[in-house]
């Protein structure tokens, strides 16, 4: 869905997947006149969609145009949708030939020297950033995550002194770890493995040498490997 926002966000078009596990009735007084859609943030950062007959919706940023993606990656490439925001994109002959990232809600309007496709960046503090081109001219930008966010939630609980994790909307991970605040920073830096016919592979966490993640986890026949930088929040 794509939705204008309201408030701050007034004036900017933003594309959304519903979470339909939350969903409830917003607070307005019995007779309230209807009010436009509007998109807020919580106050855990996540967007909510007020529709006019006073319904709040949590919805996940999404791929505005999968499709319109799709047509300017070279070559035979693959756009891949999940539950939790997670877009998996094999985009051949790049740096990156497969990455997941979590798309900025936010579209906008691409730079007039850019042409359409992918397009890899670094912010000042050296944290990775796409910018998805679409032939329109139209742009949103999309920072790493991990595939199946939930599967690493299950697993990182497993680890001895995890107390909580959540996804953020950024793509991150926040994580508190004997009572200190941790974020997990994924990269573009995925890795590929060729499965068997039929082999199966549990997700699987693990601390690498530089001190930082390294998570595994299945995508049909290919076992993809995140490297996952920890941050200490202070």
């Amino acid at each position: 869905m794509v939705a204008e926002g309201s408030g701050e966000f007034k004036g900017m078009k933003f594309a959304f997947i519903p979470d339909a596990n939350e969903m409830r009735l917003a607070e307005e007084p019995a007779g309230s006149p209807k009010k436009p859609s509007k998109v807020d943030q919580n106050k855990r950062e996540q967007f909510v969609i007020t529709t006019p007959d006073s319904h709040q919706m949590q919805v996940i940023p999404a791929i505005n145009d999968p499709k319109g993606l799709l047509e300017v990656i070279p070559g035979e490439g693959r756009v891949e949708m999940g539950e939790q925001g997670d877009v998996f994109l094999e985009l051949p002959g790049q740096k990156h030939p497969h990455v997941v990232g979590m798309a900025n809600p936010s579209v906008g309007t691409a730079p007039p020297d850019m042409s359409p496709g992918v397009h890899f960046a670094e912010t000042p503090e050296g944290q990775q950033r796409a910018m998805l081109i679409y032939e329109d001219g139209t742009m949103q930008e999309m920072q790493p995550t991990v595939m199946a966010p939930r599967k690493f939630i299950k697993k990182g609980q497993q680890i001895d002194g995890v107390e909580e994790i959540t996804h953020q909307m950024d793509g991150t991970l926040k994580v508190i770890y004997n009572g200190q605040n941790l974020r997990l920073e994924p990269t573009f830096d995925v890795q590929t493995e060729e499965l068997a016919e039929g082999e199966q592979v549990e997700p699987e966490i693990s601390i690498k040498d530089d001190g930082n993640l390294e998570y595994a986890v299945q995508n049909g026949m290919e076992l993809l490997k995140f490297r996952v930088i920890i941050r200490v929040v202070e």
